[in-house]
């Protein structure tokens, strides 16, 4: 979805149209955001639901001493889970950080597919995930080659912590460039330019 932030540039005259619009480039980029983020998830949530009711009508229809929802059953199976409620009634620093790295972590794949919106002109998203994979691919090999080695089992508490703590702020760090990057692509988008990417510096 978030890879699609420049669809609306497919042509010369849509990019005309959009680079003449009487707004700044930052107000541009966060509307562009803002659509492709609240917009399709917005969609695929109400299709979800249409269709979870209409699954309901059916089986109604031929089974109706056994009716299911997708969407009530997996409401009350993340509600009453184990893991769910300790997370929620945790006061302990280590669960919530894991919480927020878990958080970041979306925010960072988001911030990935901006990035590669913004990056690829045409097939952002197969693109993007391409690179994504081959570049997980990488990043682990040079790990597993390397000395660098935490063993988290024999780490106490306050270890754990920091090093969750460091973790999150990376995260963060990577997040801001992301969008930093996506930004920058962005502003220098032209009427004219390569078919594949969008690099005018």
């Amino acid at each position: 979805m978030q890879s699609s932030i420049l669809n609306n540039v497919r042509n010369k005259q849509q990019t005309i149209d959009f680079l003449t619009l009487p707004a700044s480039n930052f107000e541009k980029f966060i509307s562009r955001i803002m659509f492709v983020t609240l917009y399709y998830v917005g969609a695929f949530v109400v299709g979800l639901i249409a269709a979870d009711v209409l699954q309901w009508l059916f089986s109604l229809l031929f089974f109706p001493f056994d009716q299911t929802g997708f969407v009530i059953t997996h409401i009350q199976f993340f509600s009453n889970t184990t893991i769910g409620n300790s997370f929620i009634e945790s006061t302990d620093l280590l669960s919530w950080l894991l919480g927020f790295m878990l958080f970041l972590g979306v925010i960072y794949i988001h911030s990935v597919y901006i990035l590669g919106g913004t990056f690829f002109r045409k097939q952002a998203w197969v693109l993007t995930s391409i690179t994504m994979f081959f570049l997980t691919i990488f990043i682990a090999s040079v790990l597993d080659k390397s000395d660098f080695n935490i063993n988290l089992a024999d780490m106490s508490s306050s270890g754990l912590e920091i090093i969750v703590s460091i973790f999150d702020v990376i995260i963060v760090g990577l997040i801001a460039f992301n969008y930093w990057l996506a930004y920058r692509i962005f502003t220098h988008i032209q009427v004219i330019n390569n078919k594949w990417f969008n690099l005018v510096w």
